[in-house]
């Protein structure tokens, strides 16, 4: 896939990633976000049809819109959580090193933790703001509800994700109980 949809000057615009930072270390991120987290949200068929259009510069109506005013936003946030592991630690030839930089001081595991997931939430807000308005607006993006190949992803019906479970507070109940509830069936 040679095709990103997201540029190096509208991530720069966008972002709160500094300008020192090597577009070539962004980009293996920004395809992970695209094929991942983009294509999870629209399902293989509308992120086929989009890829498609801006290689062939074709991009045009309902579909741009839908990318200038969501995909695009929600690249950039899920970007910016996925990009601080990637910048920060290198695969080099004597294994896996930590960068740090001379004028400037690292952050704690809690911070960068922090850091992730505030980007991570944020992203995960405009990806809920794009699938409400593709469901919204299903007659105008066909290929949303067509995915029903093997190697075809469905579009995730949100765009949050939940890392813990809540526990019930109440008992669990008896075997008798759950008969009791079955016979009232």
């Amino acid at each position: 896939m040679a095709t990103l949809l997201v540029s190096q000057t509208y991530l720069r615009e966008q972002s709160l990633i500094s300008d020192n930072v090597d577009f070539k270390l962004l980009t293996p991120i920004i395809r992970i976000v695209q094929t991942i987290d983009i294509q999870q949200l629209l399902g293989t068929n509308l992120y086929d049809k989009i890829l498609t259009d801006v290689e062939a510069t074709s991009l045009t109506g309902n579909y741009k819109t839908l990318v200038d005013d969501y995909v695009l936003p929600a690249m950039v946030y899920y970007i910016m959580a996925r990009a601080p592991y990637s910048l920060q630690y290198r695969y080099v030839n004597r294994g896996v090193v930590k960068k740090t930089g001379t004028d400037s001081a690292p952050i704690s595991e809690t911070e960068f933790a922090k850091v992730i997931d505030e980007y991570k939430n944020i992203a995960q807000a405009y990806g809920e703001m794009m699938v409400k308005y593709i469901r919204y607006n299903t007659n105008l993006f066909p290929e949303y509800s067509t995915n029903n190949g093997i190697n075809e992803m469905s579009p995730n019906k949100t765009a949050y994700d939940i890392d813990f479970y809540i526990e019930s507070a109440q008992k669990p109940l008896t075997n008798e109980q759950i008969r009791e509830i079955g016979s009232g069936l």
